[in-house]
């Protein structure tokens, strides 16, 4: 019998038989793991087993590539904190389900797993919009398509960056960026460094439609899948 134990968030389920679901959980120390978890539909696990809340779980299993039953106990319920902000509570969602079509199974991913935790645990403050812009940045950048921003790939200034190529994913400054009017990505300008964040609903809008570009071109797109579409909905 092989046997684990670790934390973790569920960032997938499926119901499975009259009282169990399948679940699909980024863990700490053992990367994304799918198992069946007995009970889960019962009155005392329904509120716990929910995409975006955090648990301490076992794994084990006969032989290591069998799918294995989880035994789960509840360590962070994200959704009662954000359960009156359906914004916060798609922008979860989506994180979560991003993550389990495109992590690689049973790959250990620390970083990813942390980003994820720093994410949901940060969904009651303002500005969380930004955070989730910001983590589906660090995504990109863990999965091998990270993004260069500070800094105009032409000329080499750090001022005045305005936009973002939709090839290269590297800013431009303005004087670069005219003559190709809406043929570049808008740069907003919470993610300069030396800029005041803004939650103006369309500049977070343009933060969604730059990291959206990316996510579909170089991870989505590749797999023949699509971008969730609770997505759209954060905004």
């Amino acid at each position: 019998m092989i046997e684990w134990e670790d934390e973790g968030i569920i960032v997938a389920t499926k119901t499975h038989g009259e009282n169990g679901k399948i679940l699909s959980v980024l863990t700490e120390s053992n990367g994304l793991y799918r198992g069946y978890c007995p009970g889960a539909q019962s009155k005392k696990k329904t509120a716990f087993i929910q995409i975006g809340n955090q648990i301490s779980l076992s794994w084990k299993s006969r032989l290591q590539d069998q799918l294995g039953q989880f035994k789960c106990e509840s360590l962070y319920q994200t959704n009662a904190y954000i359960m009156n902000d359906y914004q916060a509570l798609c922008a979860v969602q989506s994180a979560c389900l991003m993550l389990d079509q495109l992590l690689p199974e049973r790959s250990l991913l620390p970083h990813i797993y942390h980003g994820l935790e720093v994410l949901i645990k940060n969904m009651t403050h303002e500005g969380w919009q930004i955070l989730y812009i910001k983590w589906e940045l660090e995504l990109l950048k863990a999965l091998g398509f990270g993004l260069v921003l500070d800094v105009c790939t032409v000329t080499g200034s750090k001022e005045d960056l305005v936009a973002v190529s939709p090839n290269t994913g590297r800013a431009v400054c303005r004087e670069v960026a005219i003559p190709y009017g809406d043929k570049l990505l808008q740069l907003p300008d919470f993610l300069l460094a030396d800029k005041e964040r803004s939650l103006d609903k369309e500049n977070i809008q343009l933060g969604l439609n730059l990291t959206g570009h990316f996510l579909e071109t170089h991870l989505f797109h590749p797999i023949g899948k699509i971008m969730p579409k609770i997505r759209y909905e954060i905004i």
